[in-house]
C-alpha cells in the first residue's frame, strides 16, 4: 500500500506496525527490500527499545532483567477524589444519565496517568454512545422485570434470550473499548469472536455449576486468555499463556479464609431455623442449607479472586512487540 508520507511511515515503524521483515521501496532503490536492511542507523529497533531507549517523550523506567518494561502510574488520590465525588453527585442528580460521562472522565484520568516508555495512554470514547448503550441495557432490564406480570413463560423466554445475547454484548463492549484506547496515536483492537464468548459466558458457567465450582479457576484462566490474546496494538497482537495451577492456588488460598465464614453462616442459618420453632428440621432443609452455604462460598471466593486478578492484571500481560 502507499505511497505513505515519511512522517507517518516513521511513526508506524516506531509503533511496531512496520516490522523488520516488512518490504519497502522508495526512490533510489532497485527493488523492494526489508525495512531492517534500509532502516536508518540512528533509529532504535525493537530490542533497543526494550532495553530502555525511547523515541520522543520522557525516558521512562529502565527495563527489568528479562527485558520487560514496567508500566508507570502517576495519578494521585487527591486528584481522583475530586473527579469521583463530582461524578457521584452528578449521577445521583441526573438519575444515572451522567454515568456515561463519569465513566469517560474516570478512564481518561487513569489512562492519562498510565505511561509506557514515557508515553501516556488515551481513552477516546464518546459519552453519548455509552449513554445509548446504557439506555438499551436499562430497557432490557425493565422489560424482563415487568414481563412477569404478563406471563411466567414470557419472563423465562426473555431470560433465555438475554443469556444468549450476553456473549455478543461482551464482544461488542471489548471491541468498543479497544477501538477507543490509544497509545502514541495508534489505537488498539479486539478480534475475539462471539462463538468463543458463548463458550466462556454461557456453556462454561453451566459446567462450573455442575462441578460445584471446581472448574471456576480454570474458567477464570480461560477468560483472562480470551481477553488478552484477542487484543492487538495496531497489527501486533498480545500473547499470554497462564498457568492454571496459579489460579487454583489463588482460589484455594481464598477458600481457606472462607472456611470460618462457612461455619459462621451455617450457624446463623441453623439458629434462624431453630428460632422459628423447627428444632428438628426435615432432611430437605439441611440439603438446602448446604447448597446455600456452598453458593455463598463461591460468590465470596470469586469476588476476592477477581479483585486480586484485576489488581495484578499486568503480571499476566506480556508486551511482545517491537516498539
Amino acid at each position: 500500500m502507499g505511497p505513505v508520507e515519511e512522517a507517518k511511515f516513521m511513526e508506524a515503524a516506531r509503533a511496531g506496525v512496520v516490522t523488520g521483515e516488512t518490504l519497502v521501496w522508495h526512490a533510489g532503490l532497485d527493488e523492494w527490500k526489508s525495512w531492517a536492511s534500509v532502516r536508518p542507523a540512528e533509529m532504535p529497533d525493537g530490542a533497543a527499545l526494550a532495553a530502555g531507549a525511547t523515541l520522543g517523550g520522557d525516558a521512562g523506567p529502565p527495563a527489568d532483567a528479562d527485558g520487560t518494561v514496567p508500566f508507570e502510574f502517576h495519578g494521585k488520590w487527591e486528584e481522583f477524589f475530586k473527579i469521583w465525588i463530582v461524578n457521584v453527585l452528578l449521577i445521583v442528580a441526573t438519575l444515572g444519565i451522567y454515568a456515561a460521562w463519569a465513566k469517560v472522565r474516570t478512564r481518561r484520568y487513569f489512562y492519562g496517568n498510565t505511561r509506557l516508555f514515557g508515553h501516556a495512554f488515551e481513552y477516546l470514547a464518546n459519552p453519548k454512545r455509552i449513554l445509548i448503550g446504557n439506555l438499551i441495557v436499562a430497557a432490557m432490564f425493565f422489560t424482563y422485570m415487568f414481563s412477569g406480570l404478563l406471563s411466567p413463560m414470557a419472563r423465562l423466554a426473555l431470560l433465555i434470550g438475554f443469556a444468549l445475547l450476553i456473549p455478543w454484548l461482551v464482544v461488542r463492549g471489548l471491541i468498543f473499548n479497544a477501538r477507543n484506547t490509544a497509545w502514541r496515536g495508534l489505537r488498539f483492537r479486539f478480534g475475539g469472536s462471539t462463538g468463543e464468548a458463548f463458550k466462556l459466558f454461557v456453556l462454561w458457567p453451566i459446567l462450573v455449576g455442575l462441578s460445584l465450582g471446581l472448574l471456576l479457576p480454570y474458567v477464570a484462566k480461560r477468560k483472562r486468555e480470551f481477553y488478552i490474546n484477542n487484543h492487538a496494538y495496531g497489527k501486533t497482537g498480545f500473547s499470554v499463556t497462564a498457568d492454571v495451577g496459579v489460579f487454583y492456588k489463588l482460589y484455594l488460598k481464598t477458600l481457606v479464609f472462607f472456611v470460618p465464614l462457612i461455619a459462621a453462616y451455617a450457624g446463623f442459618v441453623a439458629f434462624a431455623v431453630t428460632m422459628m420453632g423447627q428444632k428438628n428440621p426435615p432432611p430437605e432443609h439441611a440439603g438446602m442449607l448446604m447448597v446455600m452455604v456452598w453458593v455463598q462460598g463461591l460468590r465470596y471466593t470469586r469476588m476476592v479472586c477477581s479483585s486480586w486478578m484485576y489488581g495484578h492484571c499486568y503480571h499476566f500481560l506480556e508486551w511482545h512487540a517491537p516498539w
